[in-house]
């Protein structure tokens, strides 16, 4: 069985600032997606726009057991390179499509890991299939 799952429901997402030094941006926990149901995740991240002077992004994902606070969420690598399942470094126009069956908890979220400083923006989506060998 699969569905489908949008990562970015206000598709596409932008995350910008307006202060200089502004660190990694997570998603809202509240926004927090259950995957608990799922044995494979096969999802896409496309990066639509980046403003200002960033020329590049990179956006990592999230997981843990909880949604009440930001304790125990840890990053989902790649079990072969051990680094972000979307790699580092994209730049506008890149569609990274990433399987992943293991490392995940309970919720999955994303974080926009690259510093952005006032007047820089990055819009984008992530979205894939949630697939279940038990129907």
């Amino acid at each position: 069985m699969a569905d489908i799952i949008d990562l970015t429901p206000s598709e596409p997402a932008t995350v910008s600032f307006t202060l200089n030094g502004a660190g990694p941006t997570l998603q809202n926990l509240w926004d927090a997606f259950d995957v608990s149901k799922y044995d494979v995740l096969d999802l896409e991240l496309g990066i639509v726009n980046i403003g200002g002077t960033l020329g590049t992004v990179t956006i990592d994902l999230y997981t843990g057991m909880q949604i009440q606070t930001e304790d125990g969420w840890v990053q989902v690598k790649n079990v072969t390179t051990g680094v972000s399942i979307w790699g580092t470094g994209l730049a506008v126009g890149a569609y990274v499509l990433a399987s992943q069956s293991l490392g995940f908890l309970r919720y999955i979220r994303w974080q926009v890991t690259t510093p952005l400083s006032a007047g820089q923006s990055v819009t984008f989506f992530i979205r894939g299939i949630g697939r279940t060998y038990a129907g």
